[in-house]
Formats: C-alpha cells, structure tokens, sequence
C-alpha cells in the first residue's frame, strides 16, 4: 500500500504489511496493484469557506491559503462493481462500520468523486494497493494514512491523506518540470450565495451535508468561545 514517511506510528504497521503480503498465496501477491493502472487521477475538490495552507513551490520556504480538501475525482479505463459509498459526515472519530458503506457502480471512462474515506476503503483493495495513475506514472498517486491519533486511541479510524509521489531535486535525475505539486490541483466547490455558503449544484448532493454539517460545527465553536469569553470576564472582575 502507499504509505507517506516512516515514523515511529507507522512503522509497525508497515512491518505487518510487509509480514501480510510475505504470507499471501502467489495468486493474491499477483493481484496487487494489477489495476493501479487503470485509476486515474483529475482532480481534489475543495471547500474554500475553510481555509488551509499549501507550500509554495517557488525556491522559498512559505505558503499560501487554499481551500481545505474534502474529496477527489478519478476516472477508471474499467467498470468498478463495487465503488464505496459512505455518510460524509463519519470521520475518525465516529468511525465506519461495515454496515454503514454502501455501494455503487462506476463505469469505464465516466468520471467520479469520492470522499477522503471512500477513496480510502478503495484504495485498501488488492488490485489498487494504495495506488492511481497520476503524471504519467502508473503508481504516481497513492493514499497515505496518518496514524498518531489511531495508534493513541484518540480516533476510530486513520486519517486518509491523497499524495503524489515526490518530484526528485532539481540536480538529481528524474526531476520534471511538469509535476504539479497535488496541493495546486484543488476545485472548490463551494461559493457565497446571498451571505451564506452553498456547495454548487453539480457537488450539492455528495458535499451538501458536508458543509453543513461543518458550518454548524463552526458556528457552535465561535458561542463556545464567546461564553468562554465572558465568564473569564466575569470570574476577572
């Protein structure tokens, strides 16, 4: 499976990993990966009503607001049965069980946005092993999970992460001029209509929820933090 940098928090997963598929009968080991090839990545959808940070890739150590990644869309070469379909409110900390991911079907060379844990729950499977085509690169794009809070009982489930492999140093070979930084590929999806944020129409469905549930999330944080305010007031005084 794709994996981003070792750390102390993965690195004993990956050794399970590398014990599961040293266990696999040859037919499995075969499988993995056989369609990476076929997934091919478009593009990250965004909601730029909450602002993240991307770096700048410009010789200089600094960043730049962007919207924060909530999705991507893919296109496959083949029919995929069984593409996840899954609440877009459950996160890590509610969790997913097997019962809560339905399923779709997806057809060859028809566009398709998924979620940060649909993408996870494919990307999980045999025949993907973590990776996309990205760039030109048959396993240039992979999911990377991160799993500090996981391995501390903090959270249910990893946190996803979607990644490009990384370019090589401009003095190394293999360096490219035309791979674009992953962070530089998001779509927002969502625009201020009358005052307030709505996810467009083409994204409303899948996303709609999302940002609801987020913006009212956002909301209760500013009352929270406003009592807060003014009991530290009063207790001041």
């Amino acid at each position: 499976m794709g994996a981003g940098k070792k750390t102390k928090y993965n690195s004993r997963f990956l050794e399970i990993g590398h014990q599961i598929i040293a266990d696999m009968p040859k037919s499995r080991k075969e499988n993995l990966c056989s369609l990476s090839h076929t997934l091919h990545f478009v593009t990250l959808l965004g909601f730029q009503s909450f602002k993240s940070k991307r770096n700048v890739a410009d010789g200089v150590r600094k960043s730049e607001p962007c919207p924060t990644k909530v999705g991507i869309t893919l296109i496959s070469d083949v029919d995929i049965d069984d593409v996840p379909v899954i609440d877009v409110r459950l996160d890590k900390y509610t969790g997913i069980s097997k019962d809560q991911i339905g399923k779709r079907k997806v057809k060859a060379n028809e566009k398709f946005d998924l979620t940060y844990y649909e993408f996870m729950f494919l990307m999980l499977r045999d025949e993907y092993a973590g990776f996309f085509e990205a760039n030109d690169d048959p396993r240039g794009g992979y999911v990377s999970l991160y799993l500090k809070a996981f391995e501390k009982g903090d959270a249910k489930l990893p946190t996803p992460s979607i990644q490009f492999k990384r370019n090589k140093p401009k003095n190394k070979s293999g360096y490219r001029e035309d791979v674009v930084p992953i962070t530089e590929q998001i779509i927002p999806i969502d625009k201020k209509v009358q005052g307030e944020w709505k996810v467009i129409p083409k994204y409303a469905d899948k996303y709609g929820p999302l940002l609801e549930h987020l913006l009212k999330k956002r909301e209760e944080g500013k009352k929270r933090k406003a009592q807060s305010m003014r009991e530290l007031h009063l207790t001041s005084k």
